[in-house]
């Protein structure tokens, strides 16, 4: 029983799930042998006993009337084993031999390619011995099914295989996340009514009885693994019909590549609230099921921490939270422009993100900004850009000027080419800043904002605005700390650099171009 349950995938009373390269083998505990064979013959006759009890109503009545097909011996005077798995024929342990040698032991239509006779005569006791741990301690292949409606497998009396070409059934079913995927991987699903999935410990049940999300909240939440065989999984999810599997209450969601694409299929609880949920899809297959569903039409319930990586952008407008959702932080990054193919159509102010605390945008994840709408009383504690090359900014750098709408702001940091976003940026008109980071380093950081007028940039009050330069050696960066108007301070920080690469003029544009209050 040890050896079945560390072999398997998933357990269910007595019944373990295999993973082999064949299919999902379903295997009940009562099939396995008491102890494990000492001699190839053992095992042999094992394997010829469930092939009989899988083919024939009346086993023992086909055994006794079994000879072998070259000498005529019958099985009770010699042992004789069946020369396919279809059980056509037999052959004798004196004639096995003879018959590998003219190559098919099996003439019988379908049968040709069979080497069962060939693969069990020649293996040795250990590699019987290796296959019996494998198989979970049985001989014989399990009995492939076409179809099967997947239920708590208590009933289960003997050993199935589900191949490529089973359909299961999915109904009044709650089921682990690590079965799902394997099912969805190596078998055509077909999803009903009252399904729904939880997380568990290897070793505890896979299946349980369906459940409504009272009863779903109780499970352990499930965390879903990464895709093996993307082209079935990507095949029965395109049939699966939307929100029809329960998730219940979860407080963390992570799904990476193309298990992304099960997202629209998933159904929370209408109250839950997730500590963080990510998205990951390096690929562009990775999204393409989900980019097909309407806009706001995953509900995601309460979010505090939302992060989309790489091309997994672009399903941002299909996502809906809570109507009094507040996110403690969004951030995003991205260093390639396809990652934002489907995003960069969108209008500006078109996908709401109520309120948000901390935003951190990076590269070119920074292209998004304009088509954020945040709560019109949104406070936010951070609001940080950082952008080290000018492609970067290629695509906002166009947005008209003070159109970027953020609300009130405690900390904003724009560090590098993000600089030249400034002008962009329109702040709440009763917004006090404690801190206004500027990381402007090298000249060409500030190529955009240069060419602002002066006094047009409005910031409202500013309690600190710090100035780091980049080899500061001129009488303004010399000196601690500049008063602006009584109202707050300036802070130089310089830079490991002999070289200075900001003239004063430089250096004194942000404070004139800023009208800070």
């Amino acid at each position: 029983m040890e050896n079945m349950q560390n072999n398997s995938f998933a357990t269910c009373g007595g019944t373990f799930f295999f993973d082999k390269p064949e299919g999902i083998k379903i295997i009940p505990g009562n099939v396995q042998s008491t102890r494990i064979p000492d001699t190839k013959r053992e095992f042999m006759e094992l394997k010829k006993q469930e092939l009989l009890r899988q083919r024939f109503t009346d086993p023992a009545e086909k055994e006794r009337d079994s000879t072998c097909v070259i000498c005529g011996d019958k099985n009770t005077e010699a042992f004789i084993f069946p020369t396919c798995r279809m059980v056509h024929c037999f052959a004798c342990e004196d004639c096995i031999p003879g018959i590998l040698k003219f190559g098919s032991a099996c003439r019988f239509p379908g049968c040709e390619s069979d080497n069962l006779l060939k693969e069990d005569s020649e293996k040795t006791v250990e590699q019987h011995k290796r296959n019996w741990v494998e198989n979970g301690g049985t001989t014989a292949y399990p009995l492939a099914i076409d179809l099967l409606t997947l239920a708590m497998p208590e009933f289960q009396a003997e050993s199935v295989l589900l191949k490529r070409e089973t359909t299961v059934t999915l109904k009044n079913i709650a089921l682990s996340e690590v079965l799902l995927f394997k099912l969805l991987e190596k078998t055509k699903v077909v999803v009903g009514e009252n399904v729904s999935v939880f997380g568990n410990f290897k070793g505890e049940d896979c299946i349980r009885a369906g459940t409504e999300f009272e009863g779903l909240c109780l499970l352990r939440p499930a965390s879903f693994p990464r895709v093996q065989n993307n082209v079935f999984f990507m095949e029965n999810i395109a049939r699966m019909p939307k929100d029809s599997i329960k998730l219940g209450s979860v407080r963390k969601l992570e799904l990476c590549g193309y298990a992304v694409n099960i997202l629209p299929k998933l159904v929370l609880h209408e109250e839950n609230e997730m500590e963080e949920f990510c998205l990951d899809a390096w690929n562009a297959d990775h999204f393409s099921e989900t980019m097909h569903v309407e806009d706001n039409s995953i509900r995601l319930g309460r979010v505090k921490k939302l992060e989309l990586k790489s091309h997994a952008i672009n399903i941002l407008p299909k996502l809906a939270l809570h109507e009094e959702n507040v996110m403690e932080e969004f951030h995003q990054n991205a260093d390639n422009a396809e990652h934002f193919s489907e995003i960069i159509c969108r209008k500006n102010n078109s996908i709401k993100l109520g309120k948000v605390k901390s935003l951190e945008l990076n590269n070119y994840s920074v292209s998004i900004l304009p088509m954020l709408m945040l709560h019109e009383e949104n406070e936010m504690k951070m609001f940080r850009l950082r952008i080290d090359k000018t492609k970067y900014v290629s695509e906002i750098i166009h947005a008209q000027d003070s159109s970027i709408l953020l609300g009130k702001v405690k900390r904003l940091e724009l560090k590098l080419f993000g600089i030249n976003i400034l002008p962009k940026l329109v702040l709440h008109e009763e917004n006090v800043m404690e801190e206004f980071y500027l990381d402007p380093d090298k000249k060409e950081y500030v190529s955009e904002i240069i060419h602002a007028k002066n006094n047009s940039i409005w910031f409202g009050k500013v309690r600190r605005l710090e100035l780091k330069l980049f080899g500061i050696n001129c009488e303004v960066g010399a000196r601690e700390s500049y008063d602006i108007a009584d109202r707050g301070r300036v802070y130089f920080s310089k830079a490991s650099s002999h070289t200075p690469l900001l003239r004063p003029d430089v250096v004194c544009v942000f404070i004139t171009l800023c009208n800070l209050l």
